[in-house]
């Protein structure tokens, strides 16, 4: 995605989530874009913390919880 379509990743990577849950890369992309996006830090906390909670665990979800953390 380019910054300039970040809104239109993030509907596709929630699309991509709904049809399969299981699929890491796609709420991997989908947190990546919120900090891409630059919105509000508190916002976007929120919004990865809630993408970590539905997110399979593995070692790239981990990393993103540890780069929220950072925030």
């Amino acid at each position: 995605y380019e910054k300039n379509n970040l809104q239109e990743a993030i509907k596709y990577f929630n699309r991509a989530i709904e049809a399969d849950p299981s699929y890491v890369s796609a709420y991997l992309s989908l947190g990546r874009a919120y900090l891409n996006k630059g919105v509000n830090v508190k916002i976007t906390k929120n919004r990865l913390n809630s993408i970590i909670a539905r997110a399979p665990q593995t070692r790239e979800v981990e990393e993103l919880r540890r780069r929220l953390a950072d925030l």
